[in-house]
């Protein structure tokens, strides 16, 4: 998730095609954020 944030800092987006994920929309960084808490967890 750090990688994310700093590229969002500078005004880079993020595009995950073969997951369909956009981190430019709500719904992208929602899936973005779900699937990073997920895959921190013990």
């Amino acid at each position: 998730m750090a990688i994310l944030q700093a590229l969002e800092c500078k005004r880079v987006g993020v595009r995950i095609l073969n997951l369909g994920m956009d981190n430019q929309t709500p719904t992208g960084k929602l899936m973005l954020t779900a699937s990073g808490v997920t895959q921190n967890r013990p």
